[in-house]
């Protein structure tokens, strides 16, 4: 179980604070294309109930996925959680609107109210804290490992800073990248196959680039850097 941490907001981009006493059962969801469904356990650890609102969104909120129309059901969309309980949300994905050879990148929102403010109206529902998670849909028989493919990625020095190109059928989650000494803010993810373009380094000739990645459990994977000087490039 996942408590809505310091290191939860890291790993998952996860908004939800421990004052609202909902713990997530993971900081990100794997939806496997030969499972019939995936979930996610929220478990309240107060007396008071939460009203919990659920939904997926294309993944436009995170720099460098590729934007999709999330073909997804969620089922309760909308429920009760009573106090000191647990309960599951269901995803159901209609696996005919999603591509079969690479991953895609969707987020999950998960909106709480306290059980004060659960006034419900016609058409909408105040939302008092919100955490996003990312849904990842994995076609089966991909190749390769999806822990690996953050050491797959190409990188190369353009007029504009740096090029990214990412050779496998995984999203890469960039994390913890550390650009000449500096923290990068939100460095996201790179597609699979796909190509991104950064400004990092851009108008200096030293670009020293050390970033770290996270696994299917939120595991923090070990370092790689990526050492360009001028126009010559390397990784080791």
């Amino acid at each position: 179980m996942v408590k809505t941490s310091a290191t939860a907001l890291l790993l998952c981009f996860l908004t939800l604070t421990a004052n609202a006493g909902v713990t997530l059962g993971g900081t990100r969801v794997i939806y496997h294309e030969v499972s019939a469904s995936a979930s996610i356990t929220l478990e309240n650890n107060d007396p008071q109930p939460y009203l919990i609102k659920s939904q997926v969104l294309a993944a436009s909120a995170i720099p460098g996925a590729e934007v999709i129309a999330p073909p997804f059901s969620l089922i309760p969309p909308l429920f009760l959680l009573p106090g000191k309980r647990q309960n599951k949300i269901r995803l159901i994905a209609d696996d005919s609107k999603l591509a079969k050879g690479k991953e895609s990148l969707f987020d999950l929102t998960i909106g709480v109210i306290p059980s004060s403010e659960t006034k419900l109206t016609a058409n909408s529902v105040q939302i008092a804290i919100r955490s996003h998670l990312k849904l990842i849909y994995r076609p089966k028989n991909l190749p390769g490992s999806p822990q690996e493919a953050y050491r797959k990625l190409s990188w190369h020095r353009t007029q504009q800073g740096v090029s990214v190109k990412n050779p496998t059928p995984f999203y890469a989650t960039l994390f913890n990248v550390i650009v000449n000494g500096q923290p990068v803010s939100e460095p996201g993810v790179v597609a699979p196959y796909s190509e991104r373009e950064l400004r990092w380094c851009h108008g200096v000739s030293r670009c020293d680039i050390r970033l770290q990645s996270i696994d299917d459990f939120g595991g923090i994977l070990a370092v790689k850097q990526v050492d360009f000087v001028s126009s010559q490039s390397g990784s080791r």
